[in-house]
């Protein structure tokens, strides 16, 4: 019924979305009910709307580095375009994962509560250390804001490679998102995937281009929950139109395994990280032991969409906003 809903009204939410386009173009911003009428138009539709959208939004490609490893570069950006993924390994150093530990170690986390705590009506202490010994919640989630003030951070995200893959796969200029750090953890002892936690297939769709750097900080193996993609569901009719015309709705595994859907399991070292186009289908798998914590950086193409906040610069040092500046058009719809 939805989906005939959908189909009806599309060519209204194509006028919406046109309106919403001529908006951006001018003031950088788009109203919120343009980028719902994306998403409507894309459940039926699928790709060919978000790169329609992409096309029109994104800003002219400024001139190579001098220094641009164009082999290494070429090689990630046929594999996102064919697959939607690439693994890349070592990319943050061991130094940079042991100054995220060493956060970890002393922070107080939010906690996400599980699919089973809210049909309990149980509302959990919001925030908590981390305890890998007696997890009290499946997903632990870093405050975004006071992980843009680490030092550590900006380290990571000045790293050219970033910009130079995400430039090359939007042929535009790319723009920082968001940051954030998840622990998940095998608090759920009745191993059933939790949804609140990303456990069950979807996909995203927050703008009309992006990637997102998936970098695991522990050794991942098929105990600690590995990330999983579905290859190819990023293309313009990758994700099945039975399932894509749903709307944001979580699948299960069987539906993948019936419609004989080719999905990767990553393993990985700390420090390695998965590169992917999100609007494939991809998910968490269920920690069966000790956990796994993903630092996720989210670049896109325009920032056309849901609504972003810039942040703010009082607790960022001289030095590093000295850095960030120098490359201001990554940062600008941030900082």
């Amino acid at each position: 019924m939805k989906t005939l809903k959908y189909i009806f009204f599309s060519p209204i939410d194509f006028l919406i979305l046109i309106y919403g386009i001529i908006s951006y173009k001018n003031h950088k911003t788009n109203p919120y009910f343009s980028y719902k009428a994306m998403l409507r138009l894309f459940y039926i539709f699928g790709g060919c709307v978000t790169k329609f959208v992409h096309v029109l939004t994104k800003e002219k490609k400024k001139k190579a580095f001098l220094n641009e490893d164009f082999q290494r570069i070429d090689e990630i950006n046929s594999n996102l375009i064919t697959k939607g993924f690439y693994q890349y390994q070592n990319f943050i150093t061991q130094k940079q994962i042991q100054a995220i530990n060493n956060l970890i170690k002393n922070y107080q986390f939010n906690l996400r509560p599980t699919d089973q705590d809210l049909k309990n009506s149980k509302y959990m202490v919001l925030k908590k250390y981390f305890n890998s010994r007696n997890p009290e919640a499946v997903l632990y989630e870093m405050d975004t804001n006071f992980l843009l003030e680490q030092p550590v951070i900006h380290e990571i995200l000045l790293n050219e490679n970033i910009y130079l893959i995400a430039k090359k796969y939007f042929d535009s200029e790319p723009f920082l998102d968001h940051v954030s750090l998840s622990i998940t953890s095998n608090y759920n002892k009745v191993m059933e995937p939790d949804s609140k936690a990303a456990q069950l297939y979807h996909f995203d769709l927050d703008r009309p281009k992006w990637l997102k750097f998936l970098i695991y900080l522990n050794d991942v193996d098929e105990k600690n929950g590995p990330h999983c993609y579905v290859e190819g569901t990023h293309k313009t009719n990758g994700i099945p139109f039975n399932i894509r015309s749903r709307g944001y709705k979580r699948i299960m595994d069987y539906e993948i395994q019936r419609l004989n859907l080719n999905q990767h399991i990553f393993y990985g070292k700390a420090g390695s990280a998965i590169i992917e186009d999100t609007i494939g289908l991809h998910k968490g798998s269920v920690v069966r032991s000790g956990y796994r914590m993903l630092l996720n950086i989210q670049v896109n193409s325009s920032m056309f969409g849901i609504p972003y906040e810039k942040v703010s610069l009082k607790k960022i040092n001289n030095e590093a906003l000295k850095k960030l500046k120098g490359r201001g058009d990554f940062f600008k719809y941030k900082f």
